[in-house]
Formats: C-alpha cells, sequence, structure tokens
C-alpha cells in the first residue's frame, strides 16, 4: 500500500483534498448568495458528495493494481472540472461582495490547486505514461 502512495503522491493529495473540500463544504451552512440564478445550484450538497465521490475516485485508482492511463485521465479531468467550477462560483461571489482582492481569497486558493491538477494531467498525458 505504501508503495503505491509513494508512486502517485499527487494523486493522493489530490484525492484527499478533494475529499476535505467535499466534506467542510457539506458540513458548514450554504456559502453562495450570488449569483442568484446558480445560489441554489451551488448550496446543493450533490456538489459536495461529487467532490467526496471525486476524491475517494482517485484513491481508489492508486490503490488499484490497474493504472489506467485513460482511467487516470477520466478522474483527473473531472476534478479539474469540479475545482474549476468552485473556483470561478467563489471568484464571482466575491466580486459581487466586493472582496475580491481583500480579506480572505479562497478563489486564489482553489485556482492554484486547480492549476496544479491541469498540470498534472498534462504531464501525464504529454509523456503517454504515468510519471
Amino acid at each position: 500500500m505504501l508503495e503505491k502512495i509513494k508512486a502517485y503522491p499527487e494523486h493522493v493529495a489530490v484525492g484527499i483534498g478533494l475529499i476535505l473540500i467535499g466534506w467542510v463544504s457539506y458540513l458548514t451552512p450554504p456559502p453562495f448568495t450570488w449569483p442568484p440564478v446558480f445560489r441554489d445550484i451551488g448550496n446543493d450538497h450533490g456538489f459536495d458528495v461529487l467532490f467526496i465521490a471525486v476524491g475517494a475516485a482517485l484513491l481508489w485508482w492508486v490503490m488499484s493494481n490497474r493504472h489506467d492511463l485513460e482511467v487516470d485521465n477520466l478522474f483527473l479531468s473531472v476534478a479539474v472540472g469540479c475545482l474549476t467550477l468552485l473556483t470561478a462560483t467563489q471568484m464571482a461571489h466575491a466580486w459581487h461582495a466586493g472582496l475580491l482582492f481583500s480579506g480572505a481569497m479562497p478563489w486564489v486558493q482553489d485556482l492554484v490547486i486547480t492549476v496544479l491538477v491541469v498540470r498534472l494531467a498534462w504531464r501525464e498525458d504529454d509523456n503517454g505514461t504515468l510519471d
């Protein structure tokens, strides 16, 4: 088990991160008040569960004996989509509240995580193998 974790530490970090983001979002009160059209969708626990499921899928992939590049790319693509949606929603929320560049800026943290996951997926796709 430890060998698999050592072989894919970035996947483990992304998987645990997604699970934690989903879990914390699930346990906190609904954070999004804007944009009104997407408020109910953004506050729906379905997205929180999706984050947890994608994180668990990445961890499952690491622990499995079959490391398909296509399956890895699928999981990383879904992870990037989830993180991009979260970043955009938090950025729009901060913009609307007038706090885009002041105080706590969670959208910046999510943007950095998104870029790191894109880099991970890109690196594997360029090599055609898993690093």
